[in-house]
């Protein structure tokens, strides 16, 4: 039986922390190894991490001198990790009792490189979903030509259904293709970093699972990192289009890029509408515009909005006016919109 290590990073997490532990220690499969990185908080999650490593053997605990944020956290705990298998779990959120053995069993069965299993997320009070049926497998170019596009984004801006989320926790990897080839979280990119480190995977791997099946269950908190973007500061921008570079980059290595650009282009368009959107909001008008039209220069916009086809007609406008750089509306727009009397 292979050792499954646990990586969590935590910073103030001390009113769901123990709800956290207590499902990871109660986990059906019984070689599972805990790794706590707690990220400089400033209530009393270190002083609950350090009390279950004295009380179980099975739970290791780093405590780090800053919040470097989650990449660093969990690019830690990949080293300090002993297991064959690495799985993740963010400290507010918790695993069902059996994710661990039903993954281990999949992945062993179908002699996997990676599984996916679904998810429950509280803020939409209901499972994400996956686009495919359980014991779904993709064996070498299916990986890429099949499996990853639908993680990068949907093909048309009329498509409602949500891409697949890339994030790491309701997953598991093998750590040996990890050491092998070099994969990290991105560190300085505090959104999708995960979705980073999956395609990364993905890219790399000879055959993945599908266990449709929801087994982590994803809280929702308003003072999140996932929710900090709700008010806008220019690293929102540069975070979105490391990302969207990152990507890109990760697409043309794998040369799926010219078969699927539609698909980042549509998720780019996504994010620089809610980049725009925000820089209008509780800012001097100024700062505003100065911010939109930073945004709206950027190449990467332009190559988004060269060609879209939105049906819904307010999307149409305002995908019309970025890419005519209509700084002006558009920052008078979502001033209006969100009451900004600056």
């Amino acid at each position: 039986m292979k050792k499954v290590s646990i990586i969590v990073p935590v910073y103030n997490d001390a009113d769901y922390l123990s709800e956290c532990v207590a499902h990871l220690l109660g986990q059906t499969y019984p070689m599972v190894e805990i790794i706590l990185i707690d990220n400089c908080s400033e209530d009393s999650s270190l002083e609950l991490c350090r009390r279950y490593a004295g009380k179980y053997d099975n739970i290791l605990v780093r405590a780090l001198d800053k919040n470097y944020g989650p990449s660093t956290a969990r690019n830690i705990g990949i080293s300090m990790a002993s297991g064959e298998y690495l799985c993740f779990c963010d400290a507010d959120d918790y695993y069902d009792f059996s994710m661990v053995e039903k993954m281990v069993r999949l992945l062993e069965e179908t002699d996997a490189d990676y599984v996916i299993s679904d998810m429950y997320a509280e803020r939409i009070a209901s499972n994400l979903g996956l686009p495919w049926e359980n014991g779904t497998v993709f064996v070498g170019h299916q990986v890429r030509i099949q499996m990853m596009p639908r993680y990068i984004g949907n093909c048309s801006d009329n498509d409602k259904t949500i891409p697949v989320w890339g994030s790491v926790v309701k997953c598991i990897f093998k750590k040996a293709i990890i050491e092998k080839k070099q994969i990290q979280f991105p560190v300085g990119i505090h959104f999708a970093e995960d979705l980073i480190f999956t395609l990364h995977y993905l890219s790399c791997i000879q055959k993945a699972a599908v266990l449709n099946e929801v087994l982590y269950f994803y809280r929702y908190r308003t003072n999140s990192l996932m929710n900090s973007y709700q008010v806008y500061h220019s690293e929102m921008r540069e975070s979105r289009f490391e990302v969207l570079s990152e990507i890109k980059r990760i697409m043309e290595a794998t040369e799926i890029y010219e078969q699927n650009k539609g698909r980042l282009h549509t998720t780019a368009r996504a994010y620089i509408k809610e980049c725009v959107g925000n820089a209008g909001k509780n800012r001097s008008f100024a700062d505003s515009l100065r911010e939109i039209r930073a945004i709206l220069r950027e190449d990467t916009t332009r190559e988004a909005f060269q060609h879209f086809d939105a049906r819904d007609h307010k999307n149409r406008v305002i995908y019309t006016c970025i890419r005519q750089k209509c700084v002006l509306f558009l920052t008078a727009y979502y001033r209006i919109r969100s009451g900004g009397n600056k």
